[in-house]
């Protein structure tokens, strides 16, 4: 997983130092490994809130967006699908500085020519999964916003860490993309549907 933080295009390329790495995850590459970490994570969570798994079968990570279980019980994480790469994971936190979801980015190995880089970690279409919702990343506490302070907003929360990077006085907010919009080949061009 080194290749995340080291590799082509890894956060240290995009001028990160090595201590800002360590606010990002990964996730291994094949769906086991997926499955091992979940079980793992799942584990922890049933130890340390264990009046939270009772309501949900004795599985704590039930209802955290990106986990899912089997019918067999067995939970995930992700995707029931090997990548080539391992995949970063990207916190999104919310004001008071607590990550409220994470986006998924993936290597350029895995991504096919039509595809996203990035993608929600959320789970809606597996079974007993949920959803991380599209909230926007904050690079600073609301609270220590003085009245006044200039605010700058981008696209995505790596790229707004790492404005803070290299402008460390900055208060940045990331919302999680734009969406482009389609072209509606029953209209003429130039008229763009929404």
């Amino acid at each position: 997983m080194e290749e995340l933080v080291t590799g082509l295009g890894g956060l240290l390329s995009r001028g990160l130092l090595k201590d800002h790495a360590t606010s990002y995850g990964a996730l291994p590459q094949t769906k086991q490994g997926r499955a091992a970490l979940a079980g793992i994570l799942n584990h922890y969570v049933c130890a340390r809130f264990p009046e939270y798994a009772k309501f949900h079968s004795g599985t704590g990570v039930i209802g955290v967006p990106g986990f899912w279980q089997e019918p067999s019980g067995m939970v995930h994480i992700w995707k029931p699908h090997n990548y080539l790469m391992p995949l970063l994971v990207v916190p999104y936190k919310d004001a008071n500085g607590l990550i409220q979801a994470c986006q998924i980015r993936l290597h350029a190995n895995d991504i096919l020519s039509d595809e996203k880089r990035y993608f929600w970690l959320s789970s809606t279409l597996e079974r007993h999964g949920a959803s991380s919702g599209t909230p926007i990343h904050f690079t600073f506490l609301q609270r220590e916003l003085p009245p006044g302070e200039t605010v700058l907003i981008t696209e995505g929360a790596l790229k707004a860490d790492t404005v803070v990077r290299f402008r460390p006085n900055a208060r940045v907010i990331a919302t999680s993309g734009v969406p482009v919009p389609t072209m509606n080949s029953s209209q003429p061009q130039g008229h763009i549907t929404r």
